[in-house]
């Protein structure tokens, strides 16, 4: 069989990165050009009129920098990857920012994202060292969305009115448990669901004066309802009665009881009246 010259070879490439090293393979008729008169010089073999060989050929990787006007490298493309150096601004076709992605003054991390008229809408970033945070807005002082660390260092949620309002809040209360509160427009809460110093889980509805209207609580003998006057004093409550059943009590304007309805330590239901005077009328 003739051998085919270089110039009627037909050259297949392929690149594999190793070790800052390429292997160019080549399939190729015959190589004359390379002095093989054996398929055995080299380790080659035909596979269906052609033939194959692998030639480790030592290549440094290229390495692309983008360059500040004064020198500093703030991109870089090669062999570990593309690297970035901070700040980095995205900006519009008017020429307007739109993201940034850089340091604080404290060093830690900033992501900010703008609409088109430069109003900041997402900021992403470390809360004065207690913890990273999120939060959307219309503007830079109209919050509608925070996630993230607390003034006092605690996680908490919040949403906000289009006005800065806070109308719904999740976080920890002062003892620690979780909470949640929605707030009416003027600010005052309006339910409050939570848990007691004593873990007890609890929800409280509150009137427009911002106080007590109604109270549900999980005491450890059992559910409880707490009905409250204006003046915040309990006017009645019905629940668990220390597990011995359910019991009633309605008190009057000076917050004493005047009615009490229930089962007693036996088992046995009671019913007990009391004037305004304080004294027990007969059952």
């Amino acid at each position: 069989m003739q051998p085919l010259m270089a110039n009627q070879a037909d050259l297949a490439v392929r690149v594999k990165s190793l070790e800052r090293r390429v292997w160019i393979v080549a399939a190729v008729g015959i190589l004359p050009w390379l002095g093989v008169g054996t398929a055995g010089a080299i380790g080659w073999s035909r596979v269906r009129s052609m033939t194959s060989i692998a030639l480790p050929i030592p290549i440094e990787a290229p390495e692309v920098r983008a360059v500040r006007h004064d020198g500093a490298v703030v991109a870089r493309l090669g062999a570990a990857g593309l690297r970035l150096r901070a700040p980095l601004r995205l900006a519009s076709e008017e020429d307007k920012e739109i993201a940034y992605f850089g340091a604080q003054g404290n060093g830690t991390a900033n992501l900010t994202l703008r609409d088109a008229k430069g109003n900041i809408v997402l900021i992403a970033s470390d809360a004065k060292g207690r913890g990273g945070f999120v939060q959307t807005s219309l503007d830079a002082d109209r919050i509608l969305a925070y996630l993230g660390a607390a003034d006092d260092g605690k996680s908490c949620f919040q949403l906000r009115t289009p006005e800065g309002q806070r109308f719904a809040f999740a976080g920890l209360n002062q003892h620690g448990h979780g909470m949640l509160e929605l707030t009416r427009s003027d600010g005052g809460t309006s339910v409050s669901a939570g848990a007691e110093p004593s873990g007890d889980a609890s929800l409280g509805i509150y009137g427009a004066n911002g106080k007590a209207s109604v109270y549900l609580i999980a005491e450890p003998y059992g559910g409880v309802v707490r009905v409250y006057d204006p003046d915040e004093r309990i006017a009645g409550r019905i629940g668990s009665s220390q597990g011995r059943g359910g019991a009633i009590r309605l008190n009057g304007p000076d917050g004493e009881p005047r009615i009490g309805a229930g089962v007693d330590q036996n088992g046995d239901g009671f019913l007990h009246v009391h004037g305004a005077d304080g004294k027990r009328r007969p059952n």
